[in-house]
């Protein structure tokens, strides 16, 4: 029992200590391109989910294709089952593939040719859209600093034009009244 309250805390305390990366985002309010890409994860939120949208209808077909190419026509089916199908669909048309299940039958790797095409373009669709977005708000955003630093600038030298005119003005008065108590000696 005492074993397993150990087990909890230490996995308590690792869990802390991963969320000790959250710190990063707070850095963002210093650094103009964490701040751009939070931008436009925000402004691109509906090509993202046109973008998840569109691939899991293309795994939602594919998936079952290989599944029952691959069962009726290989010698030794590798794909045991449409979720695991669906993983290498996954992992096929978002990444170049892990090679682990790979289609033996001709057909199959006709399907697995055409999946691995469908994933490009899926992916290159909305990149164009994504890139315009991130460049307009970088612009955007370089803009606003520039923007807040002129307005410190003019505010930095008025409040020295202030200071001066302040100090000059009390040497004057300082000053005569200083002069005043030495022309009395």
């Amino acid at each position: 029992a005492g074993n397993s309250y150990l087990d909890k805390v230490g996995l308590v305390l690792r869990v802390l200590r991963a969320l000790r990366i959250l710190y990063v985002m707070r850095l963002a309010r210093h650094s103009l391109g964490l701040q751009t890409l939070g931008l436009t994860a925000r402004r691109c939120t509906r090509e993202f989910g046109l973008l998840l949208l569109f691939l899991c209808v293309a795994i939602a077909l594919f998936a079952p294709l290989l599944y029952v190419i691959e069962n009726e026509m290989a010698d030794s089916p590798e794909f045991t089952s449409i979720p695991a199908c669906y993983w290498w669909a996954v992992i096929t048309m978002t990444t170049v593939g892990y090679g682990d299940m790979v289609p033996r039958s001709t057909p199959g790797q006709v399907v697995a040719l055409s999946s691995i095409l469908s994933g490009i373009l899926l992916m290159a669709f909305p990149v164009t859209s994504i890139f315009h977005t991130f460049s307009r708000s970088y612009l955007e955003l370089k803009q606003e600093q520039e923007r807040v630093m002129f307005q410190r600038a003019q505010f930095l030298i008025k409040t020295k034009s202030q200071l001066s005119t302040m100090s000059h003005d009390s040497d004057i008065l300082f000053g005569s009244a200083s002069s005043d108590t030495r022309d009395n000696n």
